[in-house]
């Protein structure tokens, strides 16, 4: 008996039945223990038993209404109104059980009866089994169905899946809502539903738009057509896509190509295109772009980023406001947009303008409204709640956050797990509540239904590549083409299993659309799943670069596989050991993608060491030239001393001709030395050790103090003892002749016979800054004592100040005529000394680049 209640159950019957009534309130009284209201038997005669009637109504915790034979009398349809009224003033808690006794027809019950489930004893008042279903209605407990069952269609929930038009019979708790919806679209052009993630958005504009109550507030909506779109990666041809839909199917194709040109190249493409399609009629047509926030998490795009992508949101965005701007007044938009990604939308003008006053914000359902919701769609296919269920769904859903689609899952899991016509505590609390059925369904189809270690990796990498990180934002949902989760390492057949198995009715773990996408059910798996969520956190990192490097392949192939789109550097080195190294394997676009990479950096390295190879051949013809010409050189002076006998002047061009001769010999030095480094450093990145040893051995036998074949010699031979470098290569396109710290050792500052100086960070050897260029190779680079200044020294005859900080140059050019071998600051930093091929050595003035008295002249270059 309910609290506050006198009776169990009211009797509500036509007079001619009453002996079969009494029958079975005897019963109940005696068997079951229930206290019936029978007028019979508790109205005193000869006092007004109507005012009596009603107040046992409102102190009956049930009704029970009897039809038999000869159907129903006047005073039993004046009870049957007030007991279904009672029924709905109190939600439905106050039960109403239809009973048929011998003779009745079904057709007796009108639609509001219909709707419930009601107790059969047309077979005989003994019947046990109905009798039990009685005791069952009025206590609100289930009871084994005996053989009675309801069919699994229609399902009153679906589970993490959006309500969808065909839904709307069973889309309750909304109605404010679908009121506001209406009228803000009767009086406005373009309207935004603006809420958290899992609060009904796109429910709200699919199914609420198709309800009675809609139709009711906005009567001329049941002659709008509905377009309704997911962006996706490219919105422009989602669009296209749904307004070719009717078009022929032959010719569908070809009209999606068109429009999307169309609404690439025009602003007023979709405006036109819509006036064209529908012949000028001024029937209105609703855009419907669902989950909006999707042109951000699809491409990671913002304002800024200069992308196709971001072209593609803007090019929407223009769209869609000159289709609400047209003066013909045919075309309405509807977004649904998620809460945390109005920021992101306020960095496009023309977004910010149509958002400004045009946003409908939708949050959580009241208690009231969530009870309709739980209830309401149960009662519709005639299945009840047993007693005190509803009131511990609410409990555990009671100001929880974005819970709307744990509360249908959990829904789904009882209807799924009904008792006949009964919603039981038991298999609530065996699915885990409206907080576990959720988690308890993903864990259980992972650990049990995938069969064995491979298909759960498997699936791994089809849930992990289902997600986009979020920067700021929660991570969400991605759809994807279905293409792309099909691992080059594991045969299609077994990724189609356990796509089958995901996707499955019974798990629904993820989706697979019409148009071959698929994504994961609802975003409340990614957040409530610890499982998944542990993957995630894991490889965050790991997925970043996967999803650069998915979208990086596909622009190559895009572009027809251009070199130019491969990748170099450090993002290759990122992925160049991926497909053998990483949990979640690339598919096979992206294994081409990353093969030709490879092979492209190899090409070009075969091409430097071509020409580095030209270039040593070279300076060892220039050095036999020159020894040559020493040879001849000696003869000469021998003929001059020979011929003149004047020691003196045979002195003096001995000493020019000796130190032109060693000056050549050790730029000849130089220069093989330099190009062996060069093929070294080739060799190792081609893992060729003992190859980079020889050439280094050359190098150190030409130039026992080249600093650059001293340090790679000794990272090598680190390197071998298993030592690893601190940071990345500092490269250069040519030697490195010089390499040096700044005074606080955080820079390191390089010289390159590539006409190049470089700052470089020496933590991790990533390059700061623009290169400090001069015409000809630079030989000397050197920091001032405070770090702020860089001053270079080049074979183009110049000495250069620069700004360490911006790269910019500062003074005037201090030049020599010869080129300058070395240039460095004083101590103090005021001036700098150069010295130069010509002859000379000079001061300057550190901040001007202006000469400092007269040049320190000597007697040879």
């Amino acid at each position: 008996m309910g609290l506050g209640s006198t009776y169990d159950v009211f009797f509500s019957y036509s007079g001619v039945d009453k002996a079969e009534v009494e029958l079975l309130a005897t019963r109940l009284q005696r068997e079951a223990g229930l206290q019936p209201f029978l007028d019979k038997w508790h109205l005193v005669p000869g006092e007004p038993w109507q005012p009596e009637l009603e107040r046992a109504i409102e102190q009956s915790s049930t009704a029970a209404i009897f039809f038999g034979p000869q159907g129903r009398g006047a005073w039993h349809i004046e009870e049957v109104q007030v007991l279904l009224d009672k029924a709905a003033r109190s939600r439905n808690d106050f039960r109403v059980v239809p009973v048929l006794l011998p003779g009745a027809s079904a057709d007796t019950l009108d639609a509001f009866l219909k709707q419930r489930t009601w107790v059969d004893f047309r077979s005989g008042l003994d019947d046990l089994s109905a009798f039990k279903r009685l005791v069952a209605g009025i206590k609100g407990e289930a009871i084994e169905p005996n053989g009675y069952e309801l069919p699994d269609e229609p399902a009153p929930n679906g589970g993490l899946e959006r309500f969808e038009a065909r839904q709307k019979d069973f889309f309750f708790g909304r109605e404010d809502d679908i009121r506001r919806l209406a009228r803000r679209l009767s009086r406005s052009r373009f309207v935004a539903i603006v809420g958290a993630s899992g609060c009904g958005k796109s429910s709200l504009a699919r199914a609420g738009l198709h309800t009675v109550i809609a139709s009711q507030e906005l009567p001329a909506i049941r002659d709008w057509r509905l377009v309704i779109f997911l962006p996706g990666g490219n919105p422009l041809r989602a669009l296209a896509e749904q307004i070719a839909a009717e078009a022929p199917v032959a010719d569908r194709v070809r009209v999606a190509d068109e429009l999307t040109e169309r609404f690439e190249a025009r602003e007023d493409g979709l405006c036109t295109a819509i006036g064209a399609l529908t012949g000028g009629s001024q029937r209105v047509v609703l855009i419907v772009v669902d989950q909006f926030e999707e042109i951000f998490t699809h491409s990671g795009i913002t304002r800024d980023s200069a992308s196709t992508n971001s072209s593609r949101a803007e090019q929407l965005i223009a769209n869609l406001l000159n289709a609400v701007e047209d003066p013909s007044g045919s075309i309405r938009v509807l977004i649904t947009l998620r809460a945390d990604f109005v920021p992101h939308s306020l960095e496009f003008p023309q977004l910010r303008y149509l958002l400004e006053n045009n946003q409908l914000l939708l949050g959580e359902l009241g208690p009231e409204a969530l009870r309709e919701a739980i209830k309401f769609p149960a009662r519709k296919v005639g299945a009840f709640f047993e007693k005190g269920l509803v009131e511990l769904i609410l409990r555990d859903v009671h100001q929880q956050r974005g819970s709307l689609p744990l509360l249908q899952h959990a829904l789904k899991e009882l209807w799924q797990a009904r008792l006949g016509p009964w919603l039981t505590l038991e298999a609530y609390e065996r699915s885990g509540g409206v907080a576990g059925a959720l988690r308890r369904r993903a864990q259980d189809t992972y650990e049990q239904k995938l069969k064995d270690e491979q298909q759960r990796a498997i699936a791994r990498s089809i849930l992990l590549r289902l997600v986009t990180l979020g920067e700021g934002v929660p991570d969400s949902r991605r759809r994807v083409p279905r293409e792309e989760l099909f691992p080059h390492v594991v045969e299609r057949r077994q990724v189609e299993q356990v796509l089958s198995v995901l996707s499955h009715n019974e798990t629904r773990l993820i989706v697979v659309n019409d148009d071959n996408t698929v994504e994961v059910t609802h975003e409340a798996l990614i957040h409530s799943w610890e499982t998944l969520r542990e993957w995630i956190d894991s490889k965050r990192e790991q997925l970043r670069i996967l999803r650069r490097l998915t979208d990086s392949a596909k622009e190559w192939e895009e572009a027809g596989r251009e070199t130019s789109y491969l990748y170099r550097g450090g993002r290759l080195e990122d992925v160049e050991k991926w497909p053998t190294s990483s949990e979640i394997s690339l598919n096979r676009r992206e294994l081409v993608f990353v093969e030709a990479s490879l092979a492209e950096r190899q090409r070009e390295g075969e091409q430097r060491r071509i020409q580095q190879q030209r270039e040593l051949d070279s300076a060892l013809k220039l050095a036999e030239t020159e020894r040559q010409a020493r040879r001849r050189q000696r003869k000469l002076i021998g003929a001059l001393v020979a011929l003149l006998f004047i020691a003196g002047l045979v002195a003096v061009i001995a000493v020019r001709e000796r130190n032109s001769a060693r000056l050549a010999q050790k730029e000849t030095s130089e220069v093989a030395c330099r190009a062996h480094v060069s093929l070294a450093r080739d060799s190792l990145e081609a893992g060729k050790e003992a190859e980079a040893l020889a050439h280094l051995a050359q190098a150190l036998r030409l130039n026992p103090r080249d600093y650059a074949a001293v340090s790679l010699t000794a990272a090598l031979l680190a390197q071998s003892s298993s030592v690893r470098p601190l940071s990345g290569l500092m490269e250069h396109d040519s030697s490195v002749v010089s390499a040096r710290f700044s005074p606080d050792g955080l820079r390191v500052l390089t010289a390159s016979s590539d006409h190049t100086a470089r700052q470089w960070s020496a933590a991790d050897g990533q390059p700061l800054g623009a290169p400090l260029r001069h015409w000809g190779k630079i030989g000397s680079a050197r920091f001032s004592p405070n770090g702020q200044q860089i001053v270079t020294g080049s074979e183009d005859t110049t000495a250069r100040l620069w700004d360490a900080t911006t790269g910019e140059e500062i003074g005037a050019l201090m030049q020599h005529e010869g080129a300058v071998y070395s240039a460095e600051f004083s101590p103090d930093g005021q001036r700098v000394l150069t010295a130069s091929a010509d002859g000379t050595a000079r001061l300057w003035n550190a901040t001007t680049g202006q000469p400092v008295g007269e040049p320190l002249k000597h007697e040879g270059a």
